[in-house]
C-alpha cells in the first residue's frame, strides 16, 4: 500500500513539473519572418499568457493593436522588426469631446504605441525607426529599460512621461531637441547626458525627476524651457553652459538641492520664477561680461540694478533692498523661510506676484507710499507676519495677497484702496481687528473667509457690493454694520454662527438670496432704518430674521458720558486713545449726524462746524461709547 502511494505521488509531481514547463514555454515566444497583419493569428491562444515576446519581420496597425492587447506582456524585443503602414487603426481615444484615431507609418514608433501598458518592464525598439511618437510610453509605470536606436532623430512630447521606474536612458546623438514633458515624472532616473547636437530643452522636459542627481548640458543648448527641471530635488549642482541665451519661467523652480547658480555671459533672458523655491541656494553669480544681469552680494538683479529678480533662499535673515531698485520681480523672495526682516525703500513702485510667498519667518512689513498695488499672493501664508503697514498710495489689494497670514492681528486698509480682491485675507485666523478705508467699493469673493478671530466689522459707506463668501466661516463675528451704499450682497456671511447683531443702514433692503446668512440664528437682531420694517419683512433673505428692529439712524436716544479722552483746539476735535478700526459718529445736539469715519490710528481729528454742544458715538468690538462735548 505504501509503494502505491509513493508511486502516485511521484506521478503527480511529474505532471505538475510538465505543466509548469509548458506554461513557461508558452510565456516566452520568439517569432521570425512575421508578415504585416499576421501577429494575432501567429500567437493564437498564447497572446494572453505571453510575458516575453521577440519579433522579427513587419508590424502594421493590426499587429500593434495585438501587442497592446497582451495583458501580461513584460518584455518586448522588436529590434529586428520594421513598422509599416496599413492594418487599420491600432488605437482610438476619446478626448475633449472628440475621437482621435491613430495609424502606423513607415519607420516611426507610433503615438501612444505603449500608452499605459503598466506591466511592461523592458522594450528593445526597432533599429529601423527614426522617430518616437508623442506619448509613446506614457504611463508605463513599471518600465525600467528602453534601448533607443542610434538613428532616432526625434523624441515626441510626453514620450516617457510618468515612467517612474526608468533608472537610466541613453539619448541618441542625432537628437537635436528634447520636446515638452519627455521625461516628466521619471522619478527613478538618476543620470542623464544630453548629446552635443541638442539646442533646445523643452518645457517640463525633466519635470519632477526627483531622483535625478546629475545632468550634463552641452554647449550646443541655447534655450532651457519653462519648468524644464522643475522639482528635480536630487540635483545639487547644475552647470549652465555659455551657449544658453534663454532660461524659461520656473526652469529650475523647487530644485531644493541646488546651493549655487552661475549665470554665464550668454544669457540674455531669465523667465519669471526661474529659481523659485530653491531653498538651499546661498548665492547667485553672474559672469562679468553678461550684458543683461548682475549680482550684488549674491542677490540677482538686472544689469541696471533696478529690478530685484531673485534673493537666495539660504542667504540670511535680514535684508535691505538697494535704493536703485524700482521693481521686485514675481517670486523674488518666494519661500525664504529664514528671512525675518526686509526693508523696502521708497524707490520701489512695483511688487510682483508671490514676491514674498511663504516667507514664514517674516514678522513685520512696511509697504512704502511709492507702491500702487499689492499683487496676487504677495504675502501668501507668511504665517509669522504680525504687523503690516500699507502705504497710502496703494489702490488695490490683489487675489489672496495675505491669505493664511495666521499671525496677523490688526490691519488698516488705507483710504486710497478701492478694491479688496478675492481671498485677500482669507484664513487669517489671528486677525481680530480690521479697518477698511472709505474708498473701497467692493469686497471680493472669500476676501475674509475663515477669519475666525474677527468679532466686529464696520463696512464703509463707499462699498456697493459684497461678494460671495466674503466673510463666511468668520465664526467669532458677533456684529456687522452694513452701510446704506451697499446694493447687493452675495452669500457673504454663511456659517457666521455667533452673529448676534446686524446693522443695515439702507432703507431699501440690499439684494440678497436665501443663503446669505446661512447658519446664522434667526433670533439674531437685525437693526434697520426707521420706516423700513415692511420692506425688510417682505424681502428675500432678510425675512429669515424674527427680531427685526427699527432704529432712527440719524438720531441718538440716550446721552451719557463714557469719559472719552478728547481735546478741542480752535474747533478741531481731537479724540485720543482710540482702538484701531473704531467707527466714530458726530451728532449735533438735535441728534442730526454731522460726520462719521473709520479710524486709521489711535487718534482721530474732526473739524467742528461751529461752537455748540455735540455728541460723539464710538463703536468698537460690539461696544458703544457716547460722550457729550462742548465748544
Amino acid at each position: 500500500m505504501k509503494t502505491k502511494t509513493t508511486f502516485k505521488s511521484i506521478l503527480i509531481i511529474i505532471c505538475l513539473l510538465l505543466q509548469f514547463n509548458l506554461k513557461a514555454a508558452d510565456s516566452s515566444v520568439v517569432l521570425s519572418n512575421v508578415k504585416a497583419g499576421t501577429l494575432s493569428s501567429l500567437l493564437g491562444n498564447k497572446a494572453y499568457g505571453t510575458t516575453d515576446l521577440t519579433i522579427a519581420g513587419e508590424l502594421n496597425g493590426a499587429d500593434i493593436k495585438t501587442i497592446r492587447g497582451m495583458a501580461n506582456l513584460t518584455v518586448l524585443d522588436i529590434t529586428n522588426a520594421r513598422i509599416v503602414k496599413g492594418g487599420g487603426f491600432y488605437l482610438q481615444m476619446y478626448e475633449a469631446g472628440s475621437y482621435f484615431t491613430y495609424y502606423t507609418d513607415y519607420d516611426k514608433l507610433p503615438h501612444y504605441m505603449f500608452y499605459n501598458l503598466q506591466k511592461l518592464t523592458t522594450v528593445n525598439l526597432p533599429n529601423s525607426i527614426y522617430s518616437l511618437g508623442e506619448n509613446a510610453f506614457y504611463g508605463c509605470t513599471n518600465l525600467t529599460t528602453v534601448i533607443i536606436p542610434d538613428n532616432v532623430i526625434y523624441l515626441g512630447d510626453n514620450t516617457f512621461k510618468n515612467c517612474k521606474k526608468i533608472i537610466n536612458i541613453v539619448i541618441p546623438n542625432n537628437i537635436t531637441s528634447i520636446g515638452s514633458s519627455v521625461f516628466w515624472g521619471c522619478t527613478s532616473l538618476i543620470n542623464i547626458e544630453i548629446p552635443n547636437n541638442v539646442t533646445f530643452i523643452g518645457q517640463f522636459a525633466f519635470y519632477e525627476c526627483t531622483g535625478l542627481t546629475n545632468v550634463t548640458i552641452p554647449n550646443s543648448v541655447t534655450s532651457i524651457g519653462s519648468s524644464a527641471f522643475y522639482e528635480c530635488t536630487g540635483l545639487t549642482n547644475i552647470i549652465i553652459p555659455n551657449g544658453v541665451t534663454t532660461i524659461g519661467d520656473g526652469a529650475f523652480s523647487r530644485c531644493t538641492g541646488l546651493t549655487n547658480i552661475t549665470i554665464p555671459n550668454s544669457v540674455t533672458s531669465i523667465g519669471v520664477s526661474a529659481f523659485r523655491g530653491c531653498s538651499e541656494i546661498k548665492s547667485f553669480k553672474v559672469m562679468e561680461q553678461n550684458s543683461a544681469y548682475s549680482t550684488i552680494d549674491g542677490v540677482l538683479f538686472d544689469k541696471e540694478n533696478t529690478t530685484l529678480i531673485a534673493y537666495p533662499n539660504a542667504k540670511g535673515s535680514s535684508y535691505t533692498i538697494p535704493n536703485s531698485v524700482t521693481s521686485i520681480e514675481s517670486s523674488a523672495f518666494y519661500g525664504c523661510t529664514g528671512l525675518t526682516n526686509i526693508v523696502i525703500p521708497n524707490s520701489v513702485t512695483s511688487i510682483g506676484i508671490s514676491a514674498f510667498y511663504e516667507c514664514t519667518g517674516l514678522t513685520n512689513i512696511v509697504i512704502p507710499n511709492s507702491v500702487k498695488k499689492i499683487d496676487w499672493s504677495t504675502f501668501y501664508e507668511c504665517t509669522g507676519l504680525t504687523n503690516v503697514t500699507i502705504g497710502n498710495s496703494v489702490t488695490s489689494i490683489g487675489y489672496e495677497a495675505f491669505r493664511g497670514c495666521t499671525g496677523l492681528i490688526n490691519i488698516i486698509i488705507p483710504n486710497g484702496v478701492t478694491t479688496i480682491g478675492d481671498g485677500a485675507f482669507s484664513r487669517c485666523t489671528g486677525l481680530t481687528n480690521i479697518t477698511i478705508g472709505n474708498s473701497v467699493t467692493s469686497i471680493g469673493v472669500f476676501a475674509f473667509y475663515g477669519c475666525t478671530g474677527l468679532t466686529n466689522i464696520v463696512i464703509p459707506n463707499s462699498v456697493t457690493k459684497i461678494y460671495k463668501d466674503a466673510f463666511s466661516i468668520c465664526t467669532g463675528l458677533t456684529s456687522i454694520t452694513i452701510p446704506n451704499s451697499v446694493t447687493s450682497i452675495e452669500n457673504a456671511f454663511t456659517n457666521c454662527s455667533e452673529l448676534k447683531e446686524i446693522y443695515s443702514k439702507k432703507s431699501t433692503p440690499p439684494a440678497i438670496n436665501t443663503n446669505c446668512f446661512y447658519d446664522v440664528l434667526r433670533i439674531c437682531k437685525l437693526y434697520i432704518p426707521k420706516g423700513s420694517y415692511s420692506a425688510y419683512r417682505a424681502a428675500q433673505g432678510w425675512n429669515y430674521f424674527v427680531n427685526i428692529i427699527e432704529e432712527d439712524a440719524n438720531t441718538i436716544n440716550t446721552i451719557y458720558n463714557n469719559n472719552l479722552n478728547y481735546q478741542i483746539n480752535n474747533g478741531d476735535l481731537h479724540i485720543q486713545d482710540l482702538e484701531y478700526g473704531a467707527f466714530v459718529q458726530l451728532f449735533d445736539i438735535n441728534g442730526k449726524i454731522i460726520t462719521e469715519v473709520n479710524t486709521t490710528s489711535n487718534n482721530e481729528q474732526i473739524k467742528l462746524p461751529q461752537r455748540g454742544i455735540y455728541i460723539i458715538k464710538v463703536h468698537f468690538n460690539n461696544q458703544l461709547f457716547t460722550q457729550k462735548v462742548v465748544w
